[in-house]
Parts: C-alpha cells; sequence; structure tokens
C-alpha cells in the first residue's frame, strides 16, 4: 500500500512517483521473466501522479520485454471525467444523461456520485450514513489539485464531487 499524490493523513504511504513506477515496473520485469505474456495492474488510487507512475511502467515493461502490460482504470477515469463513456453509461441506465449529469461526472473527483454509487450496488452496508445529506464539493482540475495536495489540504469533507446523488443504478452502469 504505497503511493503519491496521496493525502497527507494518517495511514497515507506516500513515496515518490519514480518510486512508484519503478516499484510496478521491477514486478513487471519479474513476471516477463517467468514467462507471463499479459500482466494487468489492478489498483484503487485514482491521483493523477500516481496514474500517469502506473502507465510509465507499464510501457516500459511492455516495450522491454515483448509482453502487454496494461493498466485500465487509468484510462477509463480519464475517458469519464472527459465525457467518453457517457453512450455507455447511459446504454446501460436504460435512459439518456442529462447535461447537469454529463457536467457532474466530469467534476465527481473522490468518493462522490460514481464511488459511491459503486459501494451502495456493491457494499451498501459499508456506506456510513445517508450521502444523500451531503453537500456537494465542487472545483476545477486545478483547484481539485489545491484541495489534495495543495495550501487546501485537509480543509474539507474528504471527498470532491457529488455522493447526494449517489444510485446504486449508476454504480451497476459503470461495471
Amino acid at each position: 500500500p504505497v503511493g503519491c499524490y496521496t493525502l497527507r493523513m494518517p495511514g497515507s504511504v506516500e513515496v515518490p512517483q519514480g518510486t512508484v513506477r519503478d516499484l510496478v515496473a521491477s514486478f513487471g520485469d519479474a513476471f516477463a521473466r517467468q514467462g507471463f505474456q499479459a500482466v494487468v495492474v489492478l489498483n484503487g488510487h485514482g491521483g493523477p501522479g500516481h496514474n500517469a507512475a502506473l502507465e510509465e511502467a507499464c510501457r516500459k515493461v511492455s516495450r522491454k520485454h515483448g509482453i502487454r502490460m496494461n493498466y485500465p482504470l487509468g484510462r477509463v477515469l480519464t475517458d469519464v471525467m472527459k465525457g467518453k463513456l457517457v453512450d455507455r453509461i447511459a446504454h446501460h441506465l436504460g435512459r439518456a444523461l442529462t447535461d447537469e449529469e454529463k457536467h457532474e461526472l466530469a467534476h465527481d473527483y473522490h468518493a462522490g456520485r460514481m464511488e459511491t454509487s459503486l459501494a451502495l450496488d456493491h457494499h451498501p452496508q459499508l456506506v456510513k450514513g445517508d450521502p444523500r445529506e451531503l453537500p456537494p464539493v465542487e472545483h476545477s482540475m486545478i483547484g481539485m489539485m489545491r484541495y489534495w495536495w495543495g495550501d487546501l489540504v485537509g480543509r474539507g469533507p474528504g471527498y470532491m464531487g457529488f455522493p447526494h446523488k449517489a444510485d446504486p443504478a449508476l454504480g451497476r452502469a459503470l461495471e
């Protein structure tokens, strides 16, 4: 459980971005030497520098050993925020997304509508309190970076997005 671009709080193990990249590349090298032709990196941390380190490690190992090492979550997060998965999400919901929903998905960075919807669908007993009572916290990408890693760190509720609009049906559509 190491990462970069983590929150400065108890339990976070912050290491330099290069350390994350090199550690994951070392695992990939080891798997390649053992004969693996495909390696998938799974991760639950969405920090931008962390995701970049994982993607860089995958490219490095893939080129070095001629195998396929992939980190799919980084691409999915980017595609959701850029609106590239709107049609797919709408298809699984069985309805079109409103302009407001599209905007919110693009600004739902951490423990907001998407992640809370997934939790409500998969493990509702783990969602504490009623997310419908939480106010939205919306920032631009620059504002989000200040909030998590800059001068605003530790001055917010711990989520960024729209958890008050979470819905188990959206959680199923995001799978």
